[in-house]
């Protein structure tokens, strides 16, 4: 009598919690938390276009999602860093202190493409900071954004103080606040987008 192999025994085993699994009615899932948050967003949106002939306006919806844009441009790499189960909070504050550092390169002269390249590159930095402390150093990635949360927004308000950059030239004031030719729809949306 041959004993069976651990191969047989693995798809039995398989096989048996697959039948015995529960099966989810198609009421059930619906009964999830994120079912409720779409329900009330459903809810929200109508309770205003009915109190608000201009909620549901073209332009309204054009200057909400033009609002929108930076929040989400900074939310879809959080949604990757969430679903593998990590944390960032220092996201805002990176954004704000490559702004800062960008805004202080332009004043003092240098092209404003170039001065964004710098941003840019320094917000790289900043988040491969936080990636390498996480990864490789092996650090909680609470405490590292934590961490990298104050000294970003510290640098910021070392490079920028209580001033505002001003003066952009309207191409690139365009990218934020511009339209795509023809439409109500921002450029940053379709930037967003793609």
């Amino acid at each position: 009598m041959t004993e069976p192999t651990s191969t047989t025994v693995e798809t039995q085993s398989t096989t048996l919690i697959n039948e015995t699994a529960p099966r989810r009615s198609f009421v059930a899932r619906f009964q999830r938390w994120e079912w409720l948050l779409v329900a009330l967003i459903v809810l929200v949106v109508v309770l205003n276009s009915q109190l608000s002939p201009f909620f549901l306006d073209a332009r309204n919806l054009s200057r909400t999602s033009s609002d929108f844009m930076e929040m989400g441009l900074m939310m879809l790499p959080m949604v990757f860093i969430i679903i593998t189960g990590g944390i960032d909070l220092s996201v805002a504050s990176n954004l704000g202190m490559s702004a800062a550092f960008m805004g202080v390169l332009f004043m003092a002269g240098v092209p404003i493409w170039l001065a964004a390249l710098a941003g840019l590159l320094l917000g790289s930095l900043g988040g491969l900071l936080n990636g390498v402390l996480i990864a490789k150093v092996k650090l909680p990635a609470l405490v590292v954004t934590l961490g990298t949360f104050a000294f970003y927004r510290g640098v910021a308000y070392v490079l920028l103080g209580d001033q505002a950059a001003r003066g952009y030239p309207p191409a690139f004031t365009y990218i934020g606040q511009g339209k795509l030719p023809g439409t109500l729809i921002p450029f940053s949306v379709a930037l967003f987008v793609v």
